[in-house]
């Protein structure tokens, strides 16, 4: 028995476990074998420690129990919340973002722009030589229609008054 140690017997059972045979074998084991009295030690030790683990009962403070209640109260009162409130609930912020958003972009659109000034239509090209390059690009008072007005128009009252002033 001196090659066949009892190592294994008592890693794959628990101590409890074993039978009267199997324990006188491994104390008789044991007193010869260094190696496996001390595993033979070391599982005795880890069988009354556990027993004693056992036998021992942890009392849990008062004030575990009222978060324990008050966690099951609040999740009682959310089964019983309407699913709507509970959507309101989780995205009630952001709904309220939008809608802030929504109020701006239409504050904006309503007062924030300046009317376009209205212009008359120009049937001729010659009829522009009259008006002056700032006064077509400008002038919000202009009475030039910029709906009628062709880019060829546009570019030939610009260079017009260029030729006329001399100065560009």
């Amino acid at each position: 028995m001196r090659n066949d140690h009892i190592t294994a017997l008592l890693e794959e059972n628990r101590f409890g476990a074993l039978s009267l045979d199997d324990v006188s074998m491994i104390e008789s084991h044991a007193a010869d074998c260094s190696q496996c009295r001390k595993a033979y030690e070391a599982s005795l030790i880890a069988g009354d420690l556990l027993k004693a683990r056992v036998a021992e009962t942890i009392e849990p403070s008062p004030f575990f129990k009222t978060r324990v209640m008050a966690a099951l109260r609040e999740r009682q009162r959310e089964a019983e919340m309407p699913a709507l409130a509970r959507l309101w609930k989780a995205a009630g912020a952001i709904v309220s973002l939008m809608i802030v958003i929504v109020v701006i972009l239409s504050a904006l659109a309503l007062f924030g722009s300046s009317p376009q000034p209205e212009i008359e239509a120009v049937d001729s090209p010659s009829s522009l030589n009259s008006l002056t390059a700032e006064r077509v690009l400008f002038d919000d008072d202009s009475q030039v229609a910029g709906d009628n007005l062709t880019v060829s128009q546009v570019l030939e009252t610009i260079f017009a008054s260029e030729d006329a002033d001399g100065s560009y």
